[in-house]
């Protein structure tokens, strides 16, 4: 019985204009103050990246919230925003990584600490160290690889969109 309850809910939405259905659930999630969904880093997890609100909300984990954000950003319901890409271990997809460089110059090693408008230099010898021959180790599988051999994992957050033109005119006709 739950199956045929679950497919009258569905032939009920099919009728449903999607820009009405997108600027109902926008409505909704500004009324319960959800506006930004933020990703998070999760290492533990085998899907790394998790939206532990966007979880909680749609009672869902993993890749099928990241489905549910997908198809609701299709709706025009959130934009997708990129806020960085993160370098993983190609073995494990840990974000977790230690960056080491052998420098050029002595041989010695050292873990690289990149500041802001600084170029790390040798301990040892004081020469300069870009990060050409850096070796990353990840501490989640052990792994050692180096920056190009790492996987580029995008982190995005969902913004709740504003309604477009066309979805405006459509509500316009729709209240009279």
């Amino acid at each position: 019985m739950g199956l045929d309850v679950k497919r009258q809910e569905a032939s009920l939405l099919a009728g449903v204009e999607p820009a009405l259905l997108a600027s109902f659930i926008r409505r909704i999630l500004s009324y319960v103050g959800v506006t930004v969904l933020r990703p998070s880093i999760n290492n533990r997890d085998k899907s790394r990246i998790v939206y532990p609100q966007a979880d909680a909300l749609f009672g869902t984990n993993g890749e099928e919230t990241v489905r549910m954000l997908e198809a609701l950003t299709s709706m025009g319901v959130f934009r997708r925003v990129l806020l960085e890409v993160v370098k993983v271990c190609p073995n494990c997809g840990s974000s977790s990584i230690e960056m080491r460089e052998k420098c050029p110059s002595c041989g010695a090693e050292t873990t690289l600490q990149f500041l802001a408008g600084a170029m790390p230099a040798c301990p040892s010898c004081g020469e300069r160290l870009d990060g050409s021959t850096a070796l990353l180790t990840c501490r989640g599988c052990g792994s050692s690889f180096t920056l190009q051999s790492s996987r580029d994992v995008p982190l995005y957050m969902y913004v709740l969109a504003s309604p477009s033109e066309e979805q405006r005119s459509v509500l316009g006709e729709w209240a009279g």
